[in-house]
């Protein structure tokens, strides 16, 4: 999902590629999941994981 939004400038529309590979983990009831993911940048919306934002993934700041 997270190259087809990299390849796919008309799905992100305005945003730009930050970085790259960035390691986000999660941890679930069936243990923990390490995942890489894009950072991108919108100038009217700011930083976002766009793949997280469209699974409706969220992380606590602790």
């Amino acid at each position: 999902m997270d190259e087809m939004l990299f390849e796919n400038k008309a799905i992100r529309l305005g945003y730009q590629v930050v970085r790259k590979n960035d390691i986000r983990t999660l941890e679930t009831k069936l243990g923990t999941l390490i995942y890489q993911r894009r950072y991108y940048r919108s100038e009217a919306k700011g930083y976002h994981y766009l793949v997280d934002d469209i699974l409706s993934i969220r992380f606590s700041k602790e």
